[in-house]
C-alpha cells in the first residue's frame, strides 16, 4: 500500500515538474546571451550591485573595465564576450568588450545565488503568495 501511494506521489510530482523541465530544457539549449543588467533586474538590483555581489561570491573580477570569470568558472560556457564599437570622442571610434551570460550561466547564477539566500523578485512574490494561501488554509482549519 505504501509503495502504491509513493508511486502516485512521484507520478504527481513528475507531472507538476514537467513544465519546469521543458522550460529549462528550452532555455539551456538556447544560444542567446543576456546582459548582467537584465539578470540584475530579475533580482531587484542595480548592475553595479549585482556585479559586486558576483565578485564577492568569487565568480568574477574586473580587468580593464570588463568583468571576467575566475578560472574555475571560465571554461564552463557561462559567458560569452562581445566586442562592440564605441565612439571614444567625436570622430574617433574604438571598441569595448562586454561580458554576456549564456542561459547555462544564468542557471548557474540562479543556483549559486539561491544557495546564498538571494532569490529573484518573481520567486519572492510566489513564496509570499503561497505563504498567504497556507496561512489562509490554517486559519480555515482553526475555525
Amino acid at each position: 500500500v505504501d509503495h502504491v501511494r509513493r508511486e502516485k506521489q512521484l507520478n504527481s510530482k513528475i507531472e507538476e515538474d514537467k513544465p519546469k523541465v521543458e522550460y529549462f530544457t528550452k532555455v539551456l539549449s538556447s544560444t542567446d546571451t543576456i546582459t548582467a543588467t537584465t539578470i540584475a533586474k530579475d533580482y531587484g538590483m542595480s548592475t553595479v550591485k549585482f556585479n559586486q555581489l558576483l565578485n564577492n561570491l568569487g565568480v568574477q573580477f574586473k580587468q580593464d573595465g570588463q568583468w571576467v570569470l575566475y578560472q574555475k568558472h571560465a571554461d564552463k560556457g557561462y559567458t560569452k564576450s562581445e566586442t562592440i564599437p564605441i565612439q571614444k570622442y567625436p570622430g574617433v571610434l574604438g571598441s569595448a568588450t562586454l561580458t554576456k551570460w549564456t542561459q547555462l550561466g544564468r542557471e548557474f547564477l540562479y543556483t549559486l545565488l539561491k544557495e546564498n539566500g538571494v532569490i529573484p523578485i518573481s520567486e519572492k512574490r510566489l513564496i509570499r503568495k503561497q505563504t498567504r494561501r497556507n496561512k489562509s488554509k490554517t486559519d480555515d482549519t482553526i475555525k
